[in-house]
């Protein structure tokens, strides 16, 4: 079921008509049923390991909580830990890294006898896998007391709205809201239809028509000229936010409808000044959940090394953070790029400094919006590509291949000057609202002219509409 669909516009209006209507002693059931519903509309089978990861962490969070011994503690805190990651490792990476154990043996011309299996993915595998994690770190590091009704735990990993693709809550953050008695509040109910209503638009109207040009490129980009394949990198960042941001617009909004706050999970990362700064503000859930569960105890293991154990805990951090996007080499590839960077920046932050004091602020800033941008623009490329190979065919294209007008007016006349046009003009539209419109919302900022606000989201409604590529197309990080 997903949001952009009919089915679950009918779904929430049903299980917030009865959340409010029922005793706050049933709700939580009531949410726990509508979560299983929700995430079993795609597969029933999925459920089952949600519920195997569900009952083993709670389990080894009461055991960590009863251990008398530091010893004790650790047993049942890795236990747990390592059974949710086999459940991943299994389910997500099996075949990639059997595949290449297998390239390994062939290379030496060695037999190997273990065969892929077929394997199905369940959808927001890693999502749920490391709010799990996260909740038995929080309980062994005595953030938190292991929480004692199995139910409300239940629900705290399977929560619907941000199940399949996030935020990636916390346990001290989410788990105690549960606990809330939630009665209907308007102001609440119209911003959360808000975020909905801007989530849709940025889903509907930017990322699934962006989609159209993007997928037909990059599905056979060898026999594109270079103007095609860098419009379609570049359209392919602006669909990658607005896809992934919109999930999480409509997640809050969700949430926020029912009485619970997600974390903010996204904060106009194309404004960054460097790729640091980009990682407070892209997949905030993520960037924070590795750097207080993976990068800071790499330090802390490392202290001694100096500025080494900085280079090493990024290095670590980035590759685990490519492969958690997915079993491919292009993650992977991005993961490591984004980590020389951090490192780039590490070693040349009083350099930058000194720069920064050289130059007019409004250069100096602009510029670094520029290249930061400009080089997350090449690492999606990998993001992107289904394969290697495909990732340096568009790199080639870009920089090496001449570029040719009459093929990209061939591309253009195939894809509709009418919906290339339109598309474009959208997006030119979003670029120019969507700060001011992200702070309207979360209500950071009051409308010079109120009615004007009031104005707003009957046209956004309009638009999408009028111009969304209705056809529920799923949001691109539900592969994760």
């Amino acid at each position: 079921m997903l949001f952009n669909s009919f089915a679950f516009i009918v779904f929430f209006l049903i299980v917030t008509i009865l959340y409010f209507t029922l005793p706050h002693r049933f709700r939580w059931l009531l949410l726990l049923v509508a979560s299983y519903y929700f995430y079993m509309s795609w597969k029933p089978v999925y459920a089952t390991l949600l519920v195997c990861s569900t009952v083993v962490t709670f389990y080894s969070g009461l055991l960590i909580g009863k251990s008398q011994t530091h010893r004790q503690r650790k047993f049942y805190l890795w236990t747990g830990i390592l059974i949710n990651l086999g459940f991943l490792f299994f389910f997500k990476y099996f075949n990639f890294f059997n595949d290449s154990v297998r390239l390994v043996f062939e290379h030496f011309d060695i037999a190997y006898p273990v065969r892929n299996l077929d394997i199905l993915l369940p959808v927001g595998i890693s999502f749920y896998t490391f709010q799990t994690l996260s909740y038995s770190l929080d309980v062994y590091y005595k953030q938190r007391e292991p929480e004692k009704h199995a139910g409300i735990f239940a629900l705290y990993v399977s929560f619907f709205p941000q199940l399949v693709a996030g935020p990636i809550e916390r346990s001290t953050r989410l788990l105690p809201q549960f606990y809330n008695q939630n009665s209907f509040d308007y102001e609440r109910t119209i911003t959360g239809i808000k975020y909905m209503l801007w989530g849709l638009f940025k889903k509907i109207v930017i990322a699934d028509r962006i989609s159209v040009i993007v997928d037909k490129i990059y599905m056979q980009p060898e026999i594109y000229d270079g103007y095609s394949v860098l419009l379609a990198s570049l359209l392919f960042a602006f669909q990658l936010y607005c896809d992934f941001s919109a999930y999480s617009d409509i997640a809050t909004g969700a949430a926020k409808i029912l009485g619970y706050d997600l974390m903010k999970n996204f904060n106009h990362p194309y404004l960054s000044r460097n790729v640091t700064e980009f990682w407070r503000r892209w997949h905030i859930s993520l960037s924070t959940w590795l750097r207080d569960y993976l990068y800071y105890p790499l330090m802390l293991s490392c202290k001694n090394w100096g500025k080494a154990a900085m280079v090493f805990s990024i290095f670590v951090t980035f590759i685990f953070c490519g492969l958690w996007h997915g079993p491919r080499w292009t993650y992977i590839i991005f993961g490591v790029l984004q980590g020389i960077a951090l490192i780039y920046e590490l070693f040349t932050q009083n350099a930058r400094k000194r720069l920064a004091k050289l130059l007019p602020s409004w250069l100096y800033i602009k510029s670094s919006i520029i290249i930061t941008f400009c080089f997350t623009l090449f690492c999606f490329i990998f993001f992107r590509a289904e394969n290697l190979n495909d990732s340096f065919v568009v790199i080639e294209k870009i920089f090496i291949y001449k570029y040719d007008f009459n093929s990209f007016i061939k591309l253009v006349d195939n894809i509709g000057i009418g919906w290339l046009g339109i598309t474009l003009i959208l997006l030119i539209l979003f670029m120019l609202t969507d700060i001011k419109i992200t702070k309207f919302i979360e209500q950071q900022i009051s409308p010079v002219y109120p009615f004007l606000e009031k104005l707003l989201y009957p046209v956004l409604l309009a638009i999408i509409i009028i111009f969304g590529a209705f056809g529920e197309i799923e949001f691109i990080y539900f592969q994760f």
